[in-house]
Formats: structure tokens, C-alpha cells, sequence
């Protein structure tokens, strides 16, 4: 059990007054905007949600294999049971440099204990949104993205995910066209100095020149598909069934045409979009098969109408969606927060 720095003052439980919404379960990181964004709309509405970092040790936390989980801070504390909904959001384990009251050699021992302990609470029994996943997870693992989305009757593109430059000739040899390189973990930075940030962005490249480069494939493992072209693209954020489809006009400019993470807001229009039945149905099978509450889904709209899917991502970004086009995506996280909708 982790401890705190000082007693406990005063607490509560999450059992309240019949006909009133038990406060919602919230881990993830205090600096993570969009969780920021839920807790804001969760107060305003009278029902703060109750919010634990696990990489910071300001908890209690106990599982017993008879009575659950409780978790305690100084202000509240919370039995979890199998009807508890929790958002469980890009939390991080804790860190060695958590515990600076205990030695340095011990440090690292009681982080570890401490991450197992997390471990044992992300597999109890409860509602969770979403469930857990290994260090490396879902958001990482593109090729089995793609094997699913096939599987569920999604239009997907070939892709391979490797250090072999061998693989990577024969596999370019074999496209009709460019191709698209892309690094499995998003990673994006501000340099000093540079007016665009520097990062993972896909790189757009012919069949000569994606060969010359092959040499150097095996520094870090990556991943290259066909080439799609797109007349538009879309932003797809899932919440418990609900599907909410923002179109990015990311053709409409020069800097966004071959990743729209290179935002030119001021010329791609971001529209709420309606996505045509079977592919909302597609994508709900697609979550299914990881039990997913929660994910933002990228697809690619082709000139022919066809739409493809690129990628999922299970604790994606919404709130400059939410922002530019006004698809209430934080109020279908609050209600589900507070049991008012499956």
C-alpha cells in the first residue's frame, strides 16, 4: 500500500444518496488537457469526478482478493466494485523518483511494487474505459490494428512494420506508386529556433526514392504502406457507442496534404460529419473486439469515395475537434462517467 505524506483529514465514499450519480473514477495524468476538460465539465455540473495520478503517490491503495479495491486520498475515498465506471487514461506507472523519502537503492524496488499493485487494481472487476493494455499497447501495434479492421470488413491499407531492409525493398517493389513512411510511436517536439515542430510525421515518398533510402532501414523499426490519395480525411472519436466523425479538408493546403498534423488551420476546414451506417457499424465491431469504450479512429475518404482505415488510437486527443466544431464529445464522457447511459 502506497503511503501518503500526511493523515487522512476527511473522506467520503463513492455510495451516494439514491437517485444521485456516484461520482465518476478518473486515473490518468493531472497535465493530460482532455481529462482537464471532463473534470471542468463534471464540477459544473455538480458531480466532480474523483481524480488519482497514479505516477504521483499522494493515495492509498489496497486490493484484496476477497473485498475489491479501495482507493483513499486525504479527501475521499472510493470502493471500487464491478458497477464502478472509470476512466482510466494514458496513466503512467509510478517512478523511482516518486519515493525521494526512501533511499536511492530501495527507490526503483518500491516503484516496481508499487506498479504491480496497479496492476492488480487495472484487473479487478469494474467498468472500465478503457481496459488495460500492455507497456507497449493497441495505439503502438498498427499491424494488428490493420489484421482486426480487416477482419470486422473495414477497407484497409498493406502495411509493414520492420527493421529488415530486405523486407522493406521487396515490399516497396511491389507498389504501384509512392508510399508512406510512418514511425509507430507519435512523438512530436518544439525546437528552438525552428518554426515547424520536429517530429514522427508520415513522409510521402516515390519508389526510387523510398529504394535509395533502404540502406538505412534497421536504425529503428518502421513502418511503410502504399501510398492512399484522399479527397478528405476523417476524425472519428468513439464513446461507448456513440460516434462522433469530424472531416478534415486536409487537402486544401500544401502543409497538411500528406499528414494533417502539420495543422494549417486557417485553411483545412474541420466540419461534424455524419460517416455512412455501415461504416459506423464497422467501427463499433472494430472496438468491440478490444473492448473499447473510448478510441479517436483515423480514416482516409479516397477521390472514389471508398473510405479506408489508417489507424486507432485508444487514448487519442479530441478536445481541437470538440473546439472546432462544436460535437459534444465531453458530455458523452460525463454521462457515461455518471451512469447515465450504457
Amino acid at each position: 500500500m502506497a503511503k501518503r505524506s500526511g493523515p487522512t483529514t476527511s473522506t467520503t465514499t463513492t455510495t451516494e444518496p439514491r437517485g444521485d450519480p456516484a461520482p465518476g473514477l478518473i486515473l490518468g495524468s493531472a497535465d493530460d488537457p482532455a481529462i482537464a476538460v471532463v473534470r471542468n465539465a463534471l464540477a459544473a455540473a455538480g458531480h466532480p469526478a474523483h481524480f488519482v495520478d497514479p505516477s504521483i503517490v499522494d493515495y492509498e491503495l489496497a486490493v484484496d482478493a476477497r473485498d475489491g479495491v479501495l482507493l483513499r486520498t486525504d479527501s475521499w475515498e472510493s470502493v471500487i466494485t464491478s458497477t464502478t465506471r472509470i476512466w482510466r487514461r494514458r496513466s503512467s506507472w509510478p517512478t523511482a523518483g516518486s519515493f525521494v523519502s526512501l533511499a536511492e537503492p530501495t527507490r526503483e524496488f518500491a516503484a516496481s511494487a508499487l506498479s504491480a499493485l496497479w496492476g492488480s487494481a487495472y484487473a479487478q472487476s469494474a467498468e472500465w474505459m478503457n481496459p488495460r493494455q500492455p507497456r507497449f499497447g493497441l495505439e503502438s501495434d498498427k499491424v494488428t490494428q490493420v489484421i482486426t479492421a480487416d477482419r470486422v470488413g473495414l477497407l484497409t491499407i498493406p502495411t509493414l512494420f520492420t527493421t529488415s531492409e530486405a523486407a522493406f525493398r521487396s515490399f516497396v517493389d511491389r507498389v504501384d506508386g509512392d508510399v508512406a513512411i510512418k514511425s509507430p510511436i507519435s512523438w512530436h517536439a518544439e525546437i528552438e529556433g525552428e518554426r515547424d515542430p520536429y517530429g514522427t510525421y508520415t513522409r510521402r515518398l516515390g519508389r526510387r526514392e523510398a529504394l535509395g533510402m533502404s540502406s538505412r532501414i534497421g536504425g529503428a523499426a518502421l513502418l511503410v504502406q502504399p501510398y492512399v490519395e484522399k479527397e478528405y480525411e476523417l476524425r472519428i472519436t468513439i464513446v461507448a457507442g456513440e460516434v462522433f466523425a469530424c472531416r478534415i479538408d486536409s487537402q486544401a493546403s500544401e502543409v497538411s496534404s500528406t499528414d494533417w498534423r502539420h495543422y494549417d488551420l486557417s485553411h483545412v476546414k474541420h466540419h461534424a460529419w455524419t460517416v455512412p451506417a455501415d461504416i459506423s457499424t464497422k467501427l463499433i465491431s472494430l472496438m468491440s473486439e478490444w473492448h473499447l469504450l473510448f478510441a479517436c479512429i483515423d480514416m482516409i475518404v479516397e477521390p472514389s469515395g471508398r473510405h479506408r482505415f489508417v489507424e486507432l488510437n485508444p487514448s487519442g486527443q479530441y478536445a481541437w475537434i470538440e473546439a472546432l466544431t462544436g460535437l459534444p464529445i465531453t458530455q458523452s464522457i460525463t454521462s457515461w462517467l455518471l451512469g447515465e447511459r450504457r
